[in-house]
C-alpha cells in the first residue's frame, strides 16, 4: 500500500513539474512575442528589422561579447520606423502590404541577425531569438506556399 501511494504521488508530482515547465515556457513565448511586430502580407517581400529596437528583455543582462569579432550592442537608429514607413509606401501605393517583422527588443541584449551562439549570452534569451527567427521563417514559408520565391530586405 505504501508503494502504490508513494508511486501515486511521485507520478502527480512529475505531471505537476511537466504542467508547470510547460506553463512557464508559454509564458516565455509569449513575452517574446510581445517583443515582435508581425504583420502578414499580401505581396512576396518580408522585411526585417532585427536592430530596431529599444526594449528591455525582463531579467537578462546586457551582453558583453568577450571573444566576439565585430560585436556591436548599439542600435541601428529608425530602421524599425524606416521599415513601417516602406509598408505603409508600399501599401499605399499597389494596396498590397509586405511581410513584416520588427524586433522590440534591444540589440544589447540580443543581436537576431547573427548565429544563436553569438547572439546572445544568457539561456533566458533564447525564446526571444528563436520567436523572432521562426516569425521569418514563417514569413517566408506563406510566400514560398503562395508564389514560390520571394524578396526578404533586412533593413539596417
Amino acid at each position: 500500500m505504501y508503494r502504490e501511494c508513494t508511486r501515486v504521488l511521485s507520478s502527480a508530482l512529475l505531471a505537476l513539474t511537466g504542467w508547470l515547465q510547460a506553463e512557464a515556457l508559454a509564458q516565455s513565448i509569449a513575452e517574446a512575442e510581445r517583443l515582435l511586430s508581425l504583420t502578414t502580407g499580401n505581396l512576396p517581400l518580408v522585411l526585417v528589422a532585427p536592430h530596431g529596437g529599444r526594449e528591455a528583455i525582463p531579467g537578462i543582462g546586457s551582453r558583453q561579447g568577450n571573444g566576439l569579432p565585430q560585436f556591436k550592442t548599439g542600435r541601428d537608429h529608425n530602421t524599425a520606423e524606416l521599415a513601417e514607413a516602406i509598408a505603409l509606401k508600399l501599401g499605399q501605393m499597389s494596396g498590397a502590404k509586405p511581410f513584416l517583422v520588427i524586433a522590440r527588443f534591444d540589440r544589447k541584449y540580443i543581436d537576431a541577425n547573427r548565429p544563436s551562439i553569438e547572439a546572445y549570452e544568457a539561456l533566458e534569451a533564447q525564446p526571444y531569438y528563436a520567436a523572432f527567427h521562426s516569425a521569418v521563417d514563417e514569413a517566408c514559408k506563406q510566400i514560398r506556399r503562395v508564389w514560390g520565391r520571394g524578396l526578404l530586405l533586412d533593413i539596417h
